[in-house]
């Protein structure tokens, strides 16, 4: 018989296994029409009867500090027993995004010896949007470097314990210092991770889907995130700020583009004066506003940002050449000082744009 679709849940192996919702979890006809037999609940809000056999609860919040580890043994015996009864599984959190999925990764690890990132990736073909936070995530590595049986006795289990707060707290710091510039279209952050994973899950928390920098060394993990992410990476030698002129408009059209087009963009230097030459260039070519309106609005969301000389002359060179300038020379490289010219061109036209002071709305073309 083929079961309709039910939304809220998904099934992860052949009709014995699924994920779901505290929504579907709580539905008696839905479990009915699924023929589920036995519920595993990650979260407290379905709390378990103590002499009921058919449901464990594993009352624990989606939180980066939550220790889950410890339960994943008995999650992963309590979801094999009921498959080897002939039952049928619903592992369920609130959403069915993180608890649960963490979870039912921890299963297929254990059960088809998947690492991490397979039964990760394994999941997510079957139910897309579920991701474990990054405090779980550090913990499926720590039940697979266990052996699949975390105790406090292990090497592996008491180097989890010992950094699990450092981690988190370096991960969330990482999310905290970075700036929104613009809600849901425009950050920025002088602060990242050479780890590849790390990396991937604070894009993914962040919703970032573009990230573009201008720094002296790009981040190593660059090549890996642009399988993840769009990337547009600008070498630029420190000291060099006519290398850095030069390339702002084609960094500009990149952030416009990427907004236009519903995207969020993480601009990323090493230098926390690079990345506001950057954004601040951006207001001033998007908004049609001055070097000093752009500052203004850096200042509103950096307030303790203190602008160099070099961080003025980038701007206001660019906003001399009406936010497009060009080399007269063929090379900039080694220069320490450049001629720039403003050619008209379809985007900048031949008479210098108005600079007002004012923040205006974000259009979806250039005027």
């Amino acid at each position: 018989m083929t079961i309709p679709p039910i939304n809220g849940v998904n099934s992860v192996i052949d009709g014995r296994l699924y994920i779901g919702s505290l929504q579907v979890a709580l539905s008696s006809s839905q479990r009915s029409a699924l023929g589920i037999t036995h519920v595993l609940s990650v979260c407290p809000d379905y709390p378990a009867e103590p002499e009921d056999k058919y449901h464990l609860c594993i009352p624990v919040q989606d939180s980066e500090f939550e220790n889950l580890l410890v339960h994943l043994p008995i999650a992963c015996s309590f979801i094999q027993g009921a498959i080897d009864a002939g039952g049928k599984v619903l592992v369920h959190c609130v959403m069915g995004v993180s608890r649960s999925a963490t979870v039912t990764c921890a299963y297929l690890m254990r059960t088809r010896k998947l690492s991490v990132t397979k039964a990760i990736g394994y999941l997510r073909d079957r139910r897309p949007q579920i991701h474990p936070n990054y405090g779980f995530l550090k913990q499926l590595h720590t039940f697979a470097a266990c052996n699949y049986n975390p105790a406090p006795c292990d090497s592996a289990y008491r180097t989890w314990k010992r950094r699990q707060a450092q981690d988190v707290n370096h991960f969330l710091n990482i999310m905290s210092d970075t700036t929104t510039v613009i809600p849901d279209q425009l950050m920025m952050s002088s602060d990242f991770t050479e780890d590849l994973e790390e990396a991937q899950w604070l894009l993914h928390d962040m919703g970032i889907s573009h990230v573009v920098s201008a720094s002296s060394s790009v981040m190593q993990t660059s090549k890996d995130l642009e399988s993840f992410v769009t990337c547009r990476y600008f070498d630029i030698p420190d000291g060099n700020m006519d290398a850095l002129v030069v390339v702002l408009r084609r960094i500009c059209d990149f952030i416009h583009t990427a907004i236009r087009n519903g995207g969020r963009v993480l601009v990323y230097c090493s230098s926390e004066s690079r990345a506001s030459v950057i954004v601040c260039a951006y207001l001033m070519f998007s908004q049609r506003i001055s070097a000093k309106a752009a500052t203004n609005i850096l200042h509103t969301v950096l307030p303790f940002f203190e602008p160099s000389q070099s961080f003025r002359n980038h701007l206001q060179l660019f906003e001399s050449c009406q936010c497009n300038p060009r080399p007269r020379s063929a090379s900039v490289k080694g220069a320490n000082s450049v001629a720039f010219s403003c050619p008209a061109t379809e985007d900048t036209p031949s008479t210098p744009p108005t600079f007002g002071n004012t923040l205006k709305p974000i259009t979806t073309g250039m005027a």
